[in-house]
């Protein structure tokens, strides 16, 4: 095995494309390029040539031998290094940093993750695997604020090696390098805490002293930024709480839910014409339901919550990318939360999918297992059961633009655990009986009164919604209303007063109204509906579970259409 001159080795950095280059003890150097990993031409690499380069390397970095530390490189700039040793030796990542934090438009950043940089306090959380991207948005966000000479405001970051270099403009920038001028990440988040920071930066929270800082943090008045790995948005929120032992997992709860403002993903996946890569993201933004779903089960059910306005899921985007041309099938599906499933919508939209794809994932998943019986001497296949249709829904519209189509999909996909819908709604109820009705929608928070509209309305429903009550009452004196949705707990006035006054201009609508709530309800309060005769939809809903809600409400004592 030759025996290399060090100076070659970061070669392959310079080419044009070359986002990584991964050198390693007796194999050929490999780079990335346009997100898919190749081998370069060169000889297998010698061990003692690495070892020397990592001996550079590490004293242009003041001699640290930590397994991730950045260094200057003449003629490459500032280099990422992460270190490791398998069975054959030293295992060496390099990275490219550029000198400046790319713009959000050279990002490709949605306008929803642009608008969390504007936030004055709370918790942002950036997911994803690693070089998917999230340092890089979260130094553009950090840039921004740095830009910004109207709202000056002290910016620290936290992270176990520097990466992006902030020189102070609008702001003033202190950075900090976990290690070396802090003990630890928590430490340097502290730290940030106690010198009254406006804005910190947390390069990853990985243990329960981390996750507790941070949220100390945000709850403190400051804007947090913070990296998890974690595939999605919810997981991210999955994956902090999960930090925390089972006897401080419900107040972990509370104070995420009090402190997040909104959580986002990305994912870099190769372009189909073979020019470089591009980012799919994933937005979660924090509602006053987001928050309450937090608090009451974590982050179960926020998946289903994501397709309201202002937020996007990963899979929705990916579609979009696969319609417009940029991203074959075959990637796609394999950033997709279910690959399978994902090759299918691609097939029911009538997009172009891989050839093969979907026949070689469902080949090679597992077989749904057969229930058996035991009847008489021998056991017999049961037949499977009636898959559930959804034929008594109507179908939304068709859309013809991919923007559309994904708020049509996701809200008619938004969940399914609303206990208290299926006990008041029986199955055998056709949610078409809410067909030309008018219904009045009253919710303060945005995302939840247009999701009900839209649900409501593809049911063909004639649909006026407004986020106050008072308002609410006006329309009800002045016009007729078949049935009213109303948010069990909104400012000012709780959906029972809202209840007690529409019923006194409306007695008719005594047993047509239907409430939301994410909260576990109280007894009493619980009985107060009752005695009204009003019914319970809970938060997440999913259209069917709303649906057949209303079909039971207009039904009542056989008075539906």
């Amino acid at each position: 095995m030759a025996e290399l001159d060090t100076s070659g080795l970061l070669a392959p950095l310079a080419a044009e494309g070359v986002e990584e280059l991964l050198l390693s003890t007796g194999r050929r150097p490999h780079v990335r390029a346009g997100g898919r990993l190749r081998a370069s031409g060169a000889e297998p690499i010698a061990g003692t040539a690495l070892e020397a380069l990592l001996g550079e390397l590490a004293s242009a970095a003041e001699g640290t031998r930590r397994a991730s530390f950045v260094c200057e490189r003449e003629g490459l700039g500032r280099l990422l290094v992460r270190t490791c040793r398998d069975r054959l030796g030293l295992v060496l990542l390099l990275r490219r940093i550029p000198r400046e934090p790319a713009s959000f438009d050279a990002l490709g950043l949605p306008e929803a993750v642009r608008r969390l940089a504007d936030r004055r306090r709370g918790l942002v959380l950036a997911a994803g695997p690693p070089g998917c991207g999230k340092t890089a948005a979260l130094a553009a966000m950090v840039a921004a604020l740095n830009s910004r000479a109207d709202r000056a405001r002290l910016v620290v970051t936290v992270e176990r090696a520097v990466e992006y270099v902030h020189e102070s403009r609008g702001a003033l920038v202190v950075q900090l390098e976990a290690g070396v001028h802090c003990a630890s990440l928590a430490a340097g988040v502290r730290e940030a805490l106690s010198m009254g920071a406006d804005v910190v930066l947390c390069g990853g929270i990985d243990d329960l002293p981390t996750a507790e800082a941070v949220l100390d943090a945000a709850a403190g008045g400051a804007l947090v930024l913070a990296e998890v790995l974690a595939p999605g948005a919810s997981a991210a929120i999955e994956r902090v709480l999960g930090f925390f032992p089972e006897h401080m997992r419900r107040a972990a709860r509370s104070a995420l839910a009090g402190a997040l403002a909104g959580a986002f993903s990305a994912r870099r996946l190769p372009r189909r014409d073979g020019r470089g890569t591009i980012s799919a993201f994933e937005v979660l933004v924090s509602t006053a339901t987001v928050a309450a779903s937090i608090r009451e089960s974590g982050a179960a059910g926020l998946a289903e919550l994501m397709g309201r306005a202002g937020m996007m899921t990963l899979d929705s985007e990916l579609l979009a990318l696969v319609g417009t041309g940029l991203v074959g099938a075959a990637d796609a599906a394999a950033a997709a939360s279910d690959e399978a499933e994902f090759l299918r919508r691609c097939e029911a939209e009538g997009l172009p999918a891989a050839q093969g794809e979907l026949a070689r994932v469902e080949t090679s998943s597992p077989p749904a297992p057969v229930e058996t019986k035991t009847e008489g001497t021998g056991a017999l296949p049961s037949a499977p059961a009636a898959a559930p249709t959804r034929e008594a829904v109507p179908p939304a519209p068709k859309a013809r633009s991919f923007t559309t189509r994904r708020l049509s999909r996701s809200e008619m996909l938004l969940g399914a655990s609303a206990d208290a819908a299926e006990r008041s709604a029986p199955q055998f109820l056709d949610p078409r009986a809410i067909a030309g009705r008018k219904v009045l929608v009253v919710d303060d928070d945005d995302g939840v009164r247009e999701l009900v509209t839209r649900i409501l309305r593809s049911a063909g429903a004639d649909v006026w919604a407004t986020s106050e009550p008072a308002r609410a009452l006006e329309a009800v004196r002045s016009g007729s209303f078949d049935l009213a949705v109303f948010d069990i707990m909104m400012p000012g006035l709780t959906g029972t007063e809202l209840y007690d006054g529409v019923v006194e201009a409306r007695p008719e609508l005594r047993e047509r109204i239907l409430f939301l709530t994410a909260h576990d309800l109280d007894e009493r309060l619980t009985g107060r509906i009752v005695a009204r005769g009003g019914k319970v939809v809970r938060k997440p809903f999913g259209a069917d579970d709303l649906l057949k809600a209303a079909a039971f409400a207009l039904s009542h004592h056989g008075e539906g259409p």
